[in-house]
């Protein structure tokens, strides 16, 4: 398939359907101002009717504007942790006793992060006997994959590899933000039907006094506010109806865009096909079970709920069509799917593990994510955390954590063989085990959360500039974001962004012409109306704590365009130095952005 005009496409589409919604929220307040114009006829010039039109407007921008904001925020707070735990999903983690089923799923779901240069997500068990997986959180931060047992027991590795890719497409394609944003749109538009309802029921008991003149003026009074009511319930319930149509419409595009994605991650589209194929074969196909799914179908792999036989209101793509997208010449027939047996899925299970990590550094292997990934992923995940040591809880995880930060040093080597081990990665390999970490310290609580940031607090400042940047990583993973934004007070983002930008300056190395030449073109890529200006003097190689919280809770496209501003200056030269490496790494990190291939590259 050629998976790049597919994702074109679905991108396209998106756009016209996001333009689409907003005309008609726009056609929802122009119809009232319209009524209000017919009503005035012949009196457009008297106040009166300025101020009712500016309060109609005034009126359903606090609505529908005000329902959506709070929607939203209640469906972001608690993150991805929160939909999964509603839906009865477990918590996986490496050090738990689990089946050989659950290892390789955890398996696959580092290979996939590593490849895509971001941190390894929590992972969710949901006892559901339905093939299908979700990715949920308003950010890669607080993203989480879940995973139903069936979709872990009857898939084979390709296809259960083919379906993470898809979840992890959504997560860096920003789907799971524009999900959120659209379902607090829409129960923006359902509060507007519910107080029209409201209004015209309790209108509908309303008794008018008995006094000739006051009861005309009252009963003229209770219409008009009775017809305002009506036709808030009327808009409000078709907008309501169009707008989910059109969120039907989004999301069925953006399956589409995964389902291109995901081939392009593995490189294997016999993988998510065979996947695809599975679930139409099967006698639960997709289905999931909890009451909870109704509002989150829109999130799920395949759809969680039996079809509604409307197409328009359907959140995903009829199976055969996302199938014959990927295979064109498909027989039309689905696949029987079969539970695998426990001892298939563990033999050579942890061979076929390592030999895929040894291939995304480039170490001989040629196919699925490796062929992809191979120019991508470091040498030094040849010798992953779990081949050499086991991170089995986050006592060893905050542990190992504090080590590389450089905060209990001394004690490394008496604490573990995986610490000891530690003591003798080189830096770039130290700055490489940074995905493998956070999924275990951002699961810690809060109170756990503040003992180690006082922790970090106290231990004496770093000496390297791996340990110094990462210890400013390590403090951001433990913040929350009302806790990032009060850090970053009193900076400007531009004053942050270009103090961070003098820190990758300074790590680099470059001097002269060179550094200057570097320095302002990462300053016209970062703004193009930007003026020249110097190099900050009292920057440090290690970028402050205070600076990378402002740009931490800037929006996604900002932090996306500042890591390319690091990238523009560092290849100014031409050379990557083990410190420019390290900084771009770290920076990734702690703004939540994938990695440059350029720095992770061998």
């Amino acid at each position: 398939m050629n998976f790049y005009q597919h994702q074109d496409q679905a991108r396209g589409r998106t756009a016209w359907l996001l333009v689409l919604l907003t005309s008609a929220l726009v056609a929802i307040v122009g119809l009232f101002e319209v009524g209000l114009w017919i009503a005035f006829d012949g009196r457009h010039q008297e106040p009166a009717y300025w101020i009712s039109s500016v309060g109609i407007a005034v009126f359903f921008v606090l609505v529908i504007g005000g329902g959506s904001l709070v929607r939203t925020v209640q469906l972001s707070f608690g993150g991805g942790k929160s939909v999964a735990e509603s839906l009865g999903g477990t918590l996986l983690h490496p050090g738990n006793d689990l089946d050989p089923a659950q290892r390789r799923l955890l398996n696959i779901v580092e290979e996939i992060a590593l490849a895509a240069g971001i941190s390894v997500p929590p992972v969710y068990l949901l006892e559901e006997p339905g093939i299908n997986a979700f990715a949920a959180g308003f950010s890669p931060s607080d993203a989480v994959i879940g995973i139903t047992r069936g979709c872990v027991e009857t898939l084979n590795r390709d296809e259960l590899q083919g379906v993470i890719a898809h979840e992890f497409s959504h997560i860096l394609n920003g789907d799971m933000r524009l999900n959120i944003r659209l379902m607090g749109l829409i129960f923006g538009l359902v509060v507007l039907s519910l107080l029209g309802e409201i209004l015209v029921r309790l209108l509908g008991n309303v008794h008018v006094s008995s006094n000739s003149k006051s009861k005309n003026n009252a009963a003229g009074i209770v219409m008009v506010l009775f017809m305002f009511g009506i036709g808030l319930w009327i808009l409000g319930f078709v907008g309501t109806f169009f707008a989910r149509v059109i969120q039907a419409a989004i999301s069925r595009q953006r399956e589409f865009l995964a389902d291109a994605s995901a081939v392009q991650f593995t490189r294997n589209p016999e993988g998510i096909a065979g996947a695809l194929k599975k679930i139409g074969g099967f006698t639960d196909h997709g289905v999931i079970r909890s009451p909870e799914a109704t509002e989150v179908n829109h999130m799920f792999f395949a759809c969680g709920l039996k079809r509604s036989g409307f197409l328009s209101l359907d959140s995903h793509p009829p199976l055969e069509e996302r199938i014959r997208r990927i295979e064109p010449n498909w027989d039309g027939e689905f696949l029987q799917a079969t539970q695998n047996e426990a001892q298939e899925l563990a033999q050579g299970e942890e061979a076929i593990h390592k030999g895929l990590v040894s291939g995304l550094a480039g170490e001989g292997v040629t196919s699925g994510l490796a062929g992809t990934f191979g120019a991508q992923v470091p040498s030094p995940f040849q010798k992953p955390i779990r081949e050499n040591g086991a991170v089995e809880s986050a006592l060893d995880a905050v542990s190992l954590a504090e080590s590389l930060a450089g905060a209990n040093q001394n004690s490394a080597a008496a604490v573990s063989p995986l610490l000891r081990l530690s003591l003798h990665w080189t830096t770039l390999e130290k700055a490489r085990q940074m995905a493998l970490l956070a999924p275990w310290i951002r699961q810690l609580s809060p109170s756990q959360k503040t003992a180690m940031l006082n922790r970090l607090e106290l231990s004496p400042p770093p000496t390297d500039l791996f340990s110094a940047c990462f210890r400013q990583v390590l403090s951001l993973w433990l913040l929350n974001p009302r806790q990032k934004m009060l850090l970053g007070q009193g900076a400007s983002r531009s004053h942050a962004a270009l103090n961070i930008l003098a820190s990758v300056a300074r790590a680099g190395g470059m001097s002269g012409v060179t550094l200057q030449t570097g320095w302002q073109k990462a300053v016209q890529h970062l703004a193009k109306a930007m003026p020249a200006v110097p190099i900050p003097p009292d920057s440090s190689p290690a970028p402050q704590r205070k600076y990378l919280s402002v740009l931490a809770v800037a929006p996604e496209g900002l932090r996306r365009r500042f890591l390319d501003a690091c990238c523009v200056l560092i290849r100014q030269d031409q050379v990557w130095t083990e410190s420019e490496r390290v900084i771009i790494i770290c920076l990734s990190a702690a703004l939540d952005i994938p990695t440059p291939p350029d720095a992770m590259a061998a």
